[in-house]
């Protein structure tokens, strides 16, 4: 049997297993009320990745939750339609924060400036979320069910990966287009033979890979976990790029925390089906270096 395969069945085994807290994360997480951690998230151009306590990368939507009403730029009509509750007015959503699904420039900047304390994190698909209209420093008016609109630069990178060559203008996106199978299927066809929408096992090796690989090496703070390796602290500039990130299983389908290891380039070499790393120029420097 093909370990692909496995994914499906542990598909299922999560279905009926799956913990309180996973659970309670699911829940939490249609409220659109929880703050998002960018330390606990993967920001990738296929999409923005929460890492649950299981392992598991599960998709999410992020957005900023609160606009000042009082500034300029919001204008007197956009408060005006705030105050009559005229939230899905096509005016006041060109006012307020759109929503982000993959990194974009615009969320890479935001990052860049630390403004990551501002934003919320969702799995709602209907579009709609939890915002805040700010007023003189308090809170005027509360919307659970906010609608907002795609980010133009998402849409923009969404786009160009879109193999099918169909263009989508923010007016005909939605979260529930961008999660449903179909469009995934079509999206990103040469990257996964799986199906994946929000809880999955996505196959991002191809796309992702990079980021996924070095948020988890940083979380083990560049440590080499081979048992017997002899030189295991690989936190130096000059050594990072010679610790890699190993799938346990061999399934690079399967990029969940729990099935990745970090390995230097001499314990990696030692795992089956890797000895060809042995005659890479990267395996030789890294011997020298560590007078192997």
């Amino acid at each position: 049997m093909k370990l692909t395969r496995f994914i499906e069945l542990e598909k299922a085994i999560r279905l009926f297993g799956a913990n309180k807290s996973v659970q309670q994360l699911a829940k939490e997480l249609e409220t659109g009320k929880i703050d998002a951690d960018f330390s606990n998230l993967i920001c990738g151009e296929t999409g923005i990745y929460l890492i649950r306590e299981d392992g598991l990368l599960t998709r999410v939507i992020v957005h900023i939750v609160d606009i000042n009403i009082k500034g300029g730029y919001f204008g007197k009509d956009a408060r005006r339609l705030v105050k009559s509750k005229m939230y899905d007015d096509s005016r006041l959503l060109k006012k307020i924060h759109k929503y982000h699904l993959v990194n974009c420039s615009t969320l890479q900047t935001a990052k860049d400036k630390g403004w990551s304390e501002k934003f919320k994190m969702s799995q709602r698909q209907d579009g709609k979320f939890f915002y805040r209209f700010i007023q003189d420093d308090h809170i005027h008016t509360t919307n659970d069910s906010q609608k907002l609109v795609v980010c133009g630069n998402c849409l923009k990178e969404i786009n160009l990966l879109n193999e099918s060559k169909e263009t989508y203008e923010k007016t005909q996106f939605s979260p529930s287009i961008f999660f449903s199978e179909e469009f995934q299927n079509n999206w990103l066809p040469s990257s996964s033979n799986n199906h994946y929408a929000r809880d999955s096992v996505p196959n991002m090796y191809s796309k992702d890979w990079d980021k996924i690989s070095l948020g988890y090496k940083e979380r083990m703070g560049f440590i080499c976990e081979g048992e017997n390796c002899s030189y295991r602290n690989l936190n130096t500039p000059e050594l990072k790029k010679y610790l890699n990130c190993h799938h346990v299983n061999m399934d690079k389908a399967n990029s969940k925390y729990s099935n990745l290891k970090a390995l230097c380039i001499l314990c990696h070499a030692n795992q089956p089906n890797h000895g060809h790393l042995k005659s890479s120029n990267e395996y030789k420097k890294y011997k020298k270096i560590i007078n192997v």
